[in-house]
């Protein structure tokens, strides 16, 4: 706890200093109501907590704030963000704009990309492999049908293999995935809505009650982002 407070002390954030007298017989002078949270929260726009302590001397933070900085402005960028949420709802905003979902796959994973060389080029932990085997989880249920992406982009930074990463076998390999792709261009079927089919089965292969898989069919194929142009062009033609 006097390691945290050391941290404000002396850091002039324009607000009221108070004294703070129980950790031990000397009086801790720190900022009254400052407060350092997640470093790469992007709720403001500017983390002023974050850049006076890198003016206060602490340039090892530099790169941290570079990083935070870059996913303030990707936050509201439509090539890194998706046009549904995640319980496939769509919205439109008053200008006909569609409203943003979660980042998309390809955008999750250039975050962690950046993460990683972040990690490895400060020492600093930002990530844990804990947290790294869940992304990996849910890539895998998210539709990734070779299975590899995280672990191989994590070999890539830095050049060695997660303690799960011979145990990741892919659903299908790149041709065959290839292929999937060009029948459902061809066929001017989402890809995504291929492989969340695919995963779906993958998921349920081992359920004895086929209602149960049936159900997630009907679930799936029910998703309003994949009639919502439809229905709209649909309403247009009534009116």
């Amino acid at each position: 706890m006097k390691y945290l407070f050391s941290l404000y002390q002396g850091v002039d954030l324009g607000e009221e200093q108070s004294v703070v007298g129980q950790i031990d017989k000397d009086k801790i002078p720190v900022t009254g109501n400052s407060r350092f949270g997640c470093w790469c929260c992007t709720i403001v726009k500017e983390d002023k907590s974050l850049q006076r302590f890198i003016d206060g001397g602490a340039t090892e933070l530099i790169p941290l704030r570079e990083f935070r900085n870059w996913l303030v402005s990707i936050r509201q960028n439509p090539e890194f963000r998706d046009s549904k949420r995640r319980n496939g709802k769509v919205y439109q905003k008053a200008n006909g704009e569609y409203g943003f979902g979660p980042f998309k796959m390809s955008a999750r994973q250039e975050i962690l990309k950046r993460l990683l060389r972040l990690q490895k080029d400060t020492g600093f932990t930002l990530i844990t492999n804990e947290e790294l085997k869940m992304i990996d989880t849910l890539w895998d249920l998210e539709g990734d049908l070779s299975r590899r992406k995280l672990v191989d982009l994590y070999y890539d930074v830095f050049g060695k293999r997660l303690v799960w990463d011979e145990y990741k076998e892919p659903l299908y390999d790149a041709e065959i995935i290839r292929t999937l792709q060009v029948a459902a261009e061809d066929s001017e079927i989402p890809f995504e809505l291929i492989t969340k089919l695919i995963v779906m089965i993958n998921s349920n292969k081992y359920v004895a009650k086929s209602s149960k898989l049936k159900k997630e069919f009907d679930r799936l194929l029910s998703e309003e982002w994949i009639h919502y142009d439809a229905v709209k062009e649909g309403l247009k033609d009534e009116d």
